[in-house]
């Protein structure tokens, strides 16, 4: 959108309001996810224990018992993305047309280019989180799930031992 719009409006234009456009055009954004977000039904086990009101007194003491490795391994893909992502988007764009004197154009196709690539990272790690949260607490036991009536199921309430 900013490419689109710096094109439309000019440079000049863009740089005292134009840029303020593609926040704006973002509303539309935030109306679809919304719109989505409230028709998306909750999942089973989430209902069901909604219903029985289960609640964890304390969880995050629980994860942080349970599940230390997996947290920090979330954690840091995250704190790692989000580093990438303000390199791109902030410092890198300013940096490039001050200091180096490149077209504002130009800088904001590089950084498209960067936020294709966080994108990438973002999956890749989420795949990895994902792996390892799979992986059970060294304490846990196969049980059934009650929601899915299978034991070692693809739930994430279900703990599992770990393979052989």
């Amino acid at each position: 959108m900013f490419v689109v719009v710096g094109a439309v409006v000019g440079s000049e234009q863009f740089l005292a309001w134009g840029w303020r456009l593609p926040f704006l055009f973002s509303i539309v954004l935030v109306a679809v996810g919304l719109f989505i977000r409230l028709r998306v039904e909750e999942s089973p086990v989430f209902r069901a224990l909604e219903s029985r009101q289960a609640r964890a007194r304390m969880p995050m003491l629980d994860v942080l018992r349970e599940r230390p490795r997996q947290l920090l391994t979330a954690t840091a893909s995250f704190v790692a993305n989000t580093a990438i992502g303000y390199v791109f988007l902030a410092y890198l764009l300013s940096y490039g047309t001050s200091v180096l004197g490149v077209d504002r154009t130009t800088m904001l196709v590089v950084v498209i280019a960067g936020s294709v690539s966080l994108l990438v990272s973002i999956l890749i790690s989420a795949r990895w989180s994902d792996r390892a949260g799979r992986r059970p607490a060294p304490t846990s036991t196969a049980r059934c799930c009650s929601s899915c009536g299978r034991c070692r199921s693809s739930c994430w309430s279900t703990p599992r031992r770990r393979r052989s």
